[in-house]
């Protein structure tokens, strides 16, 4: 082998490494996070019927027992939260936005935080928020995150709506 093509293997595998160990490492943060939901969701003892994954979040649904689960993985470890649909009135999601400067040097609103707020019926316990996005956390930009907390609230608002439709009969 010439020494051209000994350096364009070498070059090679320093740009496909990195690659693989970024697709390992966000493999093994999925898998944990589904064993993580799947262990939620035993404890109350309910079986997803609905489940979605982005980046560090993952959150899931039992129709049956109306019970949404949540975990997300963070620097400290993986947060969980568990949330009875049953004594919930309402879902909305929550935007935090900021003033940022375009690459053209327009002015533009940048979203800096994505939340999913669940109100308890009981107006004295404090809103439940399960966070998607957070700028803070090290996520730099949406990718799928807008869709997916779109998707969950109409979810969560319809399973609400049923059951109340349903206590009201």
């Amino acid at each position: 082998m010439d020494s051209n093509t000994i350096v364009w293997i070498v070059l090679l595998v320093l740009m496909i490494l990195p690659l693989y160990w970024l697709f390992q490492s966000g493999s093994k943060t999925r898998k944990k996070l589904t064993a993580t939901l799947v262990q939620l969701a035993k404890e109350k003892n309910s079986t997803l019927t609905k489940q979605d994954y982005c980046d560090k979040t993952i959150i899931g649904f039992c129709d049956q027992n109306q019970f949404l689960f949540y975990a997300e993985s963070t620097q400290k470890g993986i947060v969980t939260k568990i949330v009875d649909l049953n004594q919930m009135k309402s879902c909305k999601i929550v935007t935090t936005d900021k003033d940022a400067i375009a690459a053209n040097g327009k002015p533009t609103r940048v979203i800096d935080r994505l939340e999913l707020s669940l109100a308890y019926i009981n107006p004295e316990t404090p809103n439940e928020l399960l966070e998607f996005y957070n700028t803070a956390n090290g996520s730099f930009a949406l990718s799928g995150e807008l869709q997916l907390i779109e998707k969950w609230e109409h979810l969560v608002n319809e399973t609400i709506k049923k059951t109340v439709n349903a206590n009201n009969k």
